[in-house]
């Protein structure tokens, strides 16, 4: 196989993936939407841009386009390590998903977070952590 046949596969893989998943949560978990909109060539933004959560919540971000997003966390309280949760893949078809789990690493405070792709075009929001 060539290179550009193996890379070709990869992407392909990658784009059939529906969802992304961080962390195990509870079956009886509230689960909290966020949409990732395109609402023009310019304007890209998550909807709600604020989102109030408590330990144990899921995070649910969802594509609704076919421009490329992800999720990264560029503030937070201080201290705190997000592992493998401070960055999302990149999601590349509507309907994909990336559920993100407010487990223990996940102290009360804010979280900011931006889509890296769109930053510029005021693609941020803020999650707000209370109730440990």
């Amino acid at each position: 196989m060539t290179r550009a046949a193996i890379l070709c596969a990869s992407v392909a893989a990658f784009v059939a993936l529906p969802s992304f998943r961080v962390a195990h949560a509870k079956a009886d978990a509230n689960v909290v939407i966020v949409k990732m909109i395109d609402k023009s060539a310019t304007e890209f933004v998550f909807e709600p841009a604020k989102v109030l959560v408590k330990p144990g919540d899921i995070v649910r971000f969802v594509m609704t386009s076919v421009n490329v997003h992800n999720i990264e966390f560029r503030t937070m309280p201080v201290g705190v390590d997000l592992g493998a949760s401070k960055t999302s893949g990149y999601m590349t078809a509507a309907g994909q998903t990336f559920d993100l789990v407010i487990d223990k690493k996940f102290v009360n405070g804010e979280y900011g977070f931006l889509c890296t792709p769109h930053q510029t075009l005021g693609m941020k929001g803020l999650l707000v952590v209370s109730g440990q």
